[in-house]
């Protein structure tokens, strides 16, 4: 069975005359028994990049007018709005895909460099006579450890905190209509982020994690290379991810007069408060209150090109909002974690099991808000500058011959 979006002869134009079917590839007899084939027929198969265990492939309908789709439903040209109860869904899902695939290639290039020697020490780098020494002593290897690390516990949290208002919304439905409203308000606004960030990072993390077993990660015997590849479609999958930036943009972020974007932005801003003192991590939540106040800053940015009528800024710099955004709320929920550990490991021995899971969540935190936060401020600089030489160079000028 298909599910189809197809127009009816005389529909409205655009996606407002779009109705859903539902076309089998044999067609049904009233007893449930199977007919004839319903001209459906397979144009070829994809040859792709990655994910090559999956069949994608071309259909094609009715090439001898013969193909019969039936009405989802009882309502025509709804189709859109019937396909986007699967459509959210599906990019959550994405999403949770980049989780799994970015924590694999991240854990896998982790073993690799715990067990990999090669180089003396940077403290003996002049002695020829020293001992190799396992990759995770290099400085530049930590660095892409850790960078990996918060990125996917990031992501991660990310994808969580969706989960967690959706299920709140549910669990307080004819309970307290208010409360669900917040929090359904934050599934919408969050869903893009979830698609877009996530699946961007998962195929950032895959770069990494090759670079960090070096030649090794380009072939295929430790599995990475086959991530990298299959990470890819994760930004393109169920709109592509400036289709997701354009949904931020040009609906979540004005959907009931801003309140979903004020009130993510105001939870951000009672984490700060709260933790502007922190004993460990209160520079790192200096740094979040920054980029709360420079994402406040870019959405006004956005609401005067919307009314001041600079429209053609706005599909150019979306992309670098969800960015902003996505880093914002990541940053919050890492130093989240951070605060937590570090209640949680006061005490604690060194041997103690947990003191190392502890000291991570603090490590995680604090390299997201000083390596990524600080991004947030330099792409607002960009905005500002509303470069618009995109628009303005001429087709022809694109060639390099």
């Amino acid at each position: 069975m298909h599910l189809v979006l197809a127009r009816i002869e005389g529909a409205a134009p655009g996606t407002k005359g779009l109705s859903l079917f539902i076309v089998p590839k044999v067609r049904v007899n009233e007893d449930g028994s199977l007919a004839q084939p319903n001209d459906v027929a397979l144009g070829g198969i994809e040859h792709k990049m990655g994910i090559n265990g999956s069949a994608t492939c071309v259909l094609n309908f009715g090439e001898n007018n013969d193909c019969i789709g039936e009405l989802m439903g009882t309502t025509e040209h709804v189709g859109m709005a019937q396909m986007f109860q699967m459509m959210n869904g599906a990019r959550i899902a994405v999403g949770i895909q980049g989780v799994g695939v970015a924590s694999a290639a991240y854990l896998n290039a982790l073993q690799y460099a715990k067990e990999r020697k090669q180089g003396p020490s940077i403290q003996n780098w002049k002695d020829a006579s020293a001992p190799k020494v396992s990759i995770i002593e290099h400085p530049d290897v930590r660095r892409m450890l850790l960078d990996m690390k918060s990125r996917v516990e990031g992501i991660r949290a990310l994808t969580v905190k969706l989960a967690s208002h959706r299920d709140r919304a549910i669990a307080l439905q004819g309970k307290d209509d208010e409360q669900v409203a917040y929090h359904q308000g934050q599934v919408e606004l969050l869903t893009p982020l979830v698609k877009a960030y996530s699946s961007d990072q998962a195929f950032r993390v895959c770069e990494t994690a090759i670079q960090t077993l070096g030649g090794a990660g380009y072939i295929k015997d430790y599995g990475i290379e086959q991530y990298c590849r299959d990470s890819k479609i994760f930004s393109i999958y169920e709109g592509t991810n400036h289709i997701q930036a354009m949904d931020l943009v040009g609906r979540k972020m004005g959907m009931h007069g801003g309140m979903h974007l004020m009130n993510a932005v105001g939870d951000v801003a009672k984490f700060v408060a709260a933790n502007s003192s922190h004993p460990a991590l209160a520079k790192e939540v200096q740094a979040l209150a920054r980029a709360q106040e420079t994402v406040s800053g870019a959405a006004m940015k956005f609401m005067g090109w919307f009314q001041g009528g600079k429209m053609v800024m706005v599909p150019l710099n979306a992309n670098r909002f969800l960015e902003m955004m996505s880093e914002l709320v990541v940053g919050w929920l890492l130093l989240e974690q951070g605060v937590i550990a570090h209640k949680a490991a006061e005490g604690l021995a060194k041997d103690h099991p947990d003191h190392a899971f502890y000291q991570g969540k603090i490590a995680s935190a604090r390299y997201y808000a000083r390596n990524v936060l600080p991004g947030v401020a330099a792409k607002m600089e960009l905005i500002n500058l509303e470069d618009d030489t995109p628009l303005t160079i001429e087709d022809s000028a694109f060639a390099t011959v």
